[in-house]
């Protein structure tokens, strides 16, 4: 037995110093041989390839790789036969580590036992026409092909770069993929179906685009971690295991299925928790720019696929992408939703019998619950197709107490108290820049049992039920019963195109509304009606607005037709019965277009306008007024602002047509000496009782007639008003004391010039006398004529005067 032991040792120590004698000599006849065996070398790869390869010199390592021959190639550049017209080496790289496995040569093999390349350029190109540098081995392709019976299986088993510069470059299908290897290093093994390995991998990648029209994904990122991949020959696919990689700072579950011969790939990219602006920078620039515009605070979860088929019927892969988040904010250019959870999908073929692009594609959001501007909402499914020309769908659901609008918008116009507000709205709108246009809503919005107050006017609103209906483009309801302040008003509203012009052109909406009433209080009534003020909303604003303060913001800026029918109306001291308006209300202006009421026994209709000057408002009104009583009418109208002659001085019924310009406030204050105009009138069975001026004129000439009731069958005449000052145009007056000629300046608090032709003739002896014969008499016997002006005191003084134009008696 230990005769058997010491042959075997022996035998083996002899075969080992026969290797190393072999291994040795191997190296001593490479190292001086070295010049004629790469020449011999690169003229036999030469031959079995369309191209050129040339190195600069060969250095064997004899104890790199013991028991292996190791070699180190140096400036080595591999090119194909047609490199001068497109002038990118296939390989250039400063020095080649090649191990070889001198045993491996017995089986018919040809092993590296590990090959190292360092400093160096692997470009892979192909140009518009199809044609690719990788042509260089379709020589070999067909000899192995031709020569496939022998056993002459080429096998690496260790692979080592350092700092190679890595490109696939394909002009024909616009794709470019560009990394800077820092390291890679890993081990490949060789079972009977193909071949598996592991490596480790630190890459920058500079470009990772499957169409550069569009941009690169992970541009400028750093890719790390580890890789482990399969090939199967029969299926001739490498399954590439999902294993955790990182991608910047943040860690990917990726995995693969590359079709080798198809030239397809499916790669699958997971993780549970990344943060959506993470994942926007890792897209092309195409889709980043977009999502760039949104943002998640809180990680989401993401699964996604790139998909291409090699078929090459697409210039783009398939994308599809599902995340998800929970209790999160999302900010989008026109608000953000709060407390939000969906599920959201991606995928840039919506339509399998389309091509692959953004007109095929569409945005999903399932099971979407949040709160918008402190509104809970619900949406089952939200989709945003056609991202070429977008266009969302979906309906949102929606039911809570009114008062959380007040949260929500901020208003300084509207406080809701109390109410409940629910509404179900299918939409679908263009998307122009993230902001909707051209929405179409059907559905309905109903409010119940709601209690709010006008902010400015502290006026409160009531409405028992109210629904208001979208019809596609157009807004309307009615029979809406308010109690405003007040009054019990119903309303009818009607606005064509409004989602039309909702976001674009606020200016060119229609509101048409009518207004019925058993009873109401104007003042309650006048916020509404006041001239807007003047101000440009910018369009972009309406999309970062709270939707109610949206809402107030596109009315400031519509035009609105509004009709109105009341019973009995009531401002102040004005009471008025059967009102009936037509009013239009368009930028600054509001125009009454024909306003007639019925008041102190008699008839007022007016027209004109009011238009917003800043602080005031400018009206310009035309009225015409059928025997009223003028008694009322000064009370309802208190007095015109004046306190010379009032509703305690005259009496009788007026007729009258005047054009009136002034100034009113917002409270329907007329300022004072803002008016000006034309006044027309006629007064019937008239008295001017107790008025000082006419008292004092009395007593000065005429101590014996009643002066503090002058009654008069009829009085024509003809005012032109400026300021405080009236100017009586020449008018005979006829009474029951005294005639007389009056025309000249009545100044409301000063400036009074008035010249005054009066008879001493009593009327009174006249009154059995035709109106002819009153006439022919009136200015017979002694006439004395008077100038009135202002007293020292604010009040009025007379004297006499010879005609009208005397200045100085």
């Amino acid at each position: 037995m230990n005769k058997w032991l010491s042959i075997t040792f022996k035998t083996l120590i002899f075969g080992v110093i026969f290797l190393i004698i072999i291994w040795v000599g191997g190296g001593v006849y490479i190292s001086k041989n070295k010049e004629k065996i790469l020449s011999q070398i690169i003229n036999q790869i030469n031959k079995n390839i369309n191209g050129s390869i040339a190195v600069k010199s060969m250095e064997p390592n004899l104890f790199r790789g013991f028991p292996s021959v190791s070699i180190t190639l140096n400036e080595v550049v591999l090119r194909d036969s047609l490199w001068k017209n497109h002038q990118h080496d296939l390989i250039h790289a400063k020095k080649i580590h090649l191990t070889l496995n001198l045993f491996s040569f017995l089986t018919g093999k040809t092993n590296l036992n590990r090959i190292l390349i360092h400093d160096a350029e692997i470009n892979i190109f192909t140009d518009n026409l199809g044609y690719s540098n990788l042509s260089t081995f379709d020589k070999a392709e067909k000899e192995k092909t031709t020569n496939s019976n022998k056993n002459e299986d080429f096998e690496i088993k260790n692979i080592d770069f350092k700092n190679v510069h890595f490109k696939l470059q394909n002009l024909a299908k616009r794709k470019n993929f560009d990394f800077n290897i820092q390291k890679l290093f890993g081990n490949i093994k060789y079972p009977l179906s193909g071949f598996k390995g592991k490596i480790e991998l630190n890459t920058i990648v500079n470009s990772f685009s499957f169409n550069t029209d569009k941009g690169s994904f992970l541009k400028n990122k750093n890719l790390s971690g580890t890789i482990e991949f399969e090939y199967n020959k029969l299926s001739k696919q490498i399954q590439v295991q999902p294993n955790l990689l990182a991608i910047g700072n943040n860690k990917f579950t990726i995995g693969a299925l590359i079709n080798i011969e198809k030239g397809g790939f499916n790669i699958g990219i997971k993780s549970k928790s990344v943060l959506f602006s993470e994942i926007a920078n890792l897209l092309s620039p195409n889709i980043s720019k977009k999502l760039a515009k949104f943002n998640v605070n809180k990680p989401i979860s993401v699964n996604g696929n790139i998909i291409d088929d090699g078929s090459g019927k697409n210039n783009d892969p398939l994308i599809k992408v599902i995340i998800e988040t929970q209790n999160s904010i999302v900010k989008f250019p026109s608000g953000q939703l709060e407390s939000a959870n969906f599920i959201g999908k991606f995928t840039n073929q919506q339509n399998r019998n389309l091509p692959i692009g953004d007109a095929n594609s569409v945005i999903e959001f399932n099971k979407l619950s949040a709160n918008y501007f402190n509104i809970p909402i619900s949406i089952d499914t939200f989709l945003i197709k056609n991202l070429e020309q977008p266009i969302a769908i979906g309906r949102v659901k929606s039911k809570f107490p009114i008062d959380r609008l007040n949260k929500g918008m901020d208003s300084k116009t509207l406080d809701f108290k109390k109410g409940e507000v629910s509404f179900s709205l299918f939409c679908k709108a263009d998307i122009d820049n993230f902001k909707f246009i051209k929405p179409e809503i059907n559905g309905k919005i109903e409010l119940k049992n709601v209690h709010l107050i006008h902010i400015p006017t502290k006026t409160k609103i009531i409405n028992p039920a109210l629904t208001l209906t979208f019809n596609n483009k157009d807004l309307f309801f009615s029979n809406s019963k308010l109690q405003l302040g007040k009054s019990q008003v119903s309303l009818d509203l009607n606005i064509k195109n409004f989602l039309n012009f909702y976001y674009t052109d606020p200016e060119n909406i229609i509101v048409s509304a009518q207004l019925n009433s058993p009873h109401l209080h104007l003042n309650e009534l006048l916020p509404v009606l006041n001239p807007r003020n003047k101000k440009s909303v910018k369009k972009s604003t309406l999309q970062q607005n709270h939707f109610i303060n949206q809402l107030m913001d596109v009315l400031e800026q519509s035009k609105i037709q509004l009709n109105i029918n009341v019973n009995k109306a009531i401002y102040k001291k004005f009471i008025a019965k059967n009102l009936k308006a037509n009013i239009s209300m368009v930028g600054t202006a509001v125009y009454l277009n024909n306003v007639s009421v019925g008041h102190a026994g008699g008839s007022i209709i007016v027209i004109g306008d009011l238009k917003n000057t800043g602080k005031n408002n400018r009206f310009n009104i035309k009225s015409q007024i059928k025997n009223v009583n003028i008694k009322e009418f000064f009370h309802a109208f208190d007095n015109f602002g004046q306190t010379s002659i009032t509703e305690k001085n005259i009496s009788g019924f007026l007729s009258a047509q005047t054009q009136i310009f002034g100034s009113i406030t917002n409270n329907g204050i007329i300022l004072p000496k803002s008016l000006s105009g034309n006044v027309n009138f006629n007064l019937r069975n008239a008295a001017l009782l107790n008025f000082e001026p006419m008292i004092k004129a009395g007593k000065f000439a005429f101590a014996n007639r009643d002066f503090s009731n002058i009654r008069m069958k009829k009085l024509d005449g003809s005012l032109n008003i400026n300021g405080d000052k009236i100017k009586i145009n020449p008018m005979e007056i006829s009474s029951s004391v005294i005639n007389m000629n009056v025309e000249g300046t009545y100044g409301l608090k000063n400036g009074t010039d008035l010249f005054l032709e009066i008879p001493l003739r009593n009327p009174e002896k006249d009154l059995g006398l035709t109106e002819k014969e009153k006439k022919e008499q009136r200015l017979k016997g002694l006439v004395i004529k008077l100038r009135a002006i202002d007293n020292d005191n604010g009040g009025v003084k007379f004297k006499l005067a010879r005609n009208n134009k005397d200045k100085n008696k």
